[in-house]
């Protein structure tokens, strides 16, 4: 059934690090999205990078790498033949690449899409996954003291943007 769902506007958040990454001088990035977790949101990371490339002053290029079989060699080689500086995705492709032998950051670049809260680590984005918690319990309140229960007439999400953490 069709629900009501909290959580973070991924579209929003793939735009925000691209114009952070623009911002930072970095013009060949290298992405390591799977397709699920991009369909389990609803193809919003791959949304957000088709957005930015219309955004004014946007200069980067964007190469999704193969990750459909998690295999840290086939990044790696990709990210050699494409000549990537930066590589967005997550701490499992982070840890891939480092036993791969690239030293994060002094060979590549890193920006983790899910990064905990306000790493001092890693770049990336923090999805608000606090203020998403919040957000919830509120609605969840809301609705119950509405007397709504079960499934939803009109189903809504609410998305809470992210922030980006210089780590």
């Amino acid at each position: 059934p069709a629900l009501n769902v909290v959580t973070n506007h991924h579209l929003r958040s793939m735009r925000l690090m691209l114009h952070e990454l623009n911002r930072l001088g970095y013009r060949n990035v290298g992405c390591a999205i799977s397709k699920d977790w991009d369909f389990k949101v609803g193809n919003a990371w791959k949304g957000g990078i088709e957005a930015a490339k219309h955004d004014p002053g946007m200069k980067l290029k964007v190469k999704m790498l193969d990750h459909a079989h998690n295999d840290p060699e086939i990044i790696a080689r990709e990210v050699k033949k494409y000549k990537v500086e930066v590589v967005i995705s997550h701490l499992a492709v982070y840890e891939q690449l480092q036993a791969c032998g690239f030293r994060i950051p002094q060979d590549l670049g890193f920006a983790n899409l899910a990064i905990d809260f306000r790493s001092k680590y890693h770049s990336g984005i923090y999805q608000n996954s606090i203020e998403i918690g919040r957000k919830t319990v509120e609605v969840a309140v809301s609705m119950y003291e509405r007397g709504e229960f079960g499934e939803p007439n009109s189903p809504f999400h609410l998305l809470v943007d992210s922030s980006w953490n210089p780590g």
